[in-house]
């Protein structure tokens, strides 16, 4: 069930789309225009995805760079570089499954992401690296639908690449209902 904010926000799209807008307030307009704001967004916008592909993000790391590049030699240096490499395999052990699917939605979780992603002293020398954090980040986003665009959050990202995605405030299909409800205001 949308919230009154929603169905205002839904309403104002529809009402700022002239074709949506021509849509026939009936039975048979609210169902085809429900059915027109579910589909995918065009051009695309992109938002966090609450259930991203584990396969598509284990495949965007880049699994080399979380081990020490130079070979051991005995120093303290190597052995603390080393000891961090491993923390951020730990890290990556618990954030990600080994299949199924993850909630790139969730800040907190992204967070860990990018800090076992980024920093890494496994370079020559020890330089720092990354393994892959804008892949993984990319990765965990999907398109919207056009609905779902209307209600985004844009306050952290504007959707309109896969590197800027929204958040969403609605995830799904609207209904007939939604649409005579948000039109009815």
């Amino acid at each position: 069930m949308l919230t009154q904010a929603q169905l205002q926000t839904l309403r104002a799209a529809i009402d700022a789309n002239p074709t949506w807008a021509a849509y026939p307030h009936s039975g048979d307009g609210y169902y085809d225009l429900a059915r027109a704001m579910n589909t995918e967004d065009s051009p695309a916008f992109y938002v966090w995805s609450t259930s991203a592909d584990v396969a598509a993000v284990r495949a965007a790391v880049v699994w080399a760079n979380l081990t020490p590049a130079d070979a051991p030699d005995g120093t303290q240096a190597w052995a603390n570089r080393s000891l961090q490499c491993q923390g951020k395999q730990f890290n990556l052990q618990m954030i990600v499954p080994f299949a199924g699917t993850i909630n790139g939605a969730d800040a907190n979780l992204r967070a860990g992401l990018q800090d076992a992603l980024t920093g890494i002293r496994s370079a020559a020398g020890g330089a720092s690296q990354g393994a892959g954090w804008a892949a993984v980040a990319q990765a965990l986003t999907r398109k919207a639908k056009y609905a779902e665009k209307a209600l985004a959050d844009t306050s952290s990202g504007n959707g309109g690449a896969k590197n800027t995605p929204a958040t969403l405030t609605f995830e799904g299909d609207v209904t007939a209902e939604d649409i005579q409800a948000a039109r009815s205001l």
